[in-house]
């Protein structure tokens, strides 16, 4: 459980050869102190041009519709 909990398997999958959980996500704790509204809307149309790299896929779509959605 703490190896999934902690994304062990992620860089050491063999390991770690039961664990299938995913690894874990950001901590969004202080987020308001870390990161504006520009920010996280520039981070939400497309995380790889704010930090390329970056593991999370762009989810919403470039039109009007994906910025309300944003």
């Amino acid at each position: 459980a703490e190896a999934g909990r902690y994304g062990c398997a992620r860089c050491h999958p063999a390991a770690f050869p039961a664990v299938a959980d995913p690894p874990p996500g950001p901590s969004l704790a202080d987020l308001g102190r870390r990161a504006g509204k520009t920010w996280l809307l520039n981070w939400l149309a497309d995380p790889a041009a704010v930090r390329p790299g970056a593991h999370m896929p762009a989810l919403f779509t470039p039109d009007r519709a994906g910025y309300a959605e944003r």
